[in-house]
């Protein structure tokens, strides 16, 4: 398991969208592999299964208030 990351640090945000910066994270237990960015519509009492993470066409079909926004690799070079 990963060290919990950072708090993402908000650089700006309108009606539709939101831009983050997210520092590497540091973990003690071996390799990232990818950093995944997980949106939660907190409108919507839901618990959170983390067994059910999907992209975003997905998770709508499957009613889901929580979904996988973007998936980055840990490389920055």
């Amino acid at each position: 398991m990963p060290d919990e990351p950072s708090v993402p640090r908000v650089l700006s945000r309108d009606d539709s969208s939101i831009t983050i910066e997210i520092e590497p994270a540091k973990n003690t237990n071996g390799p990232i592999s990818a950093y995944q960015i997980i949106v939660v519509d907190e409108t919507i009492p839901s618990a959170f299964n983390e067994s059910q993470l999907f992209p975003y066409a997905m998770a709508q079909k499957e009613g889901l208030p929580y979904y996988i926004a973007a998936e980055l690799s840990p490389d920055v070079s």
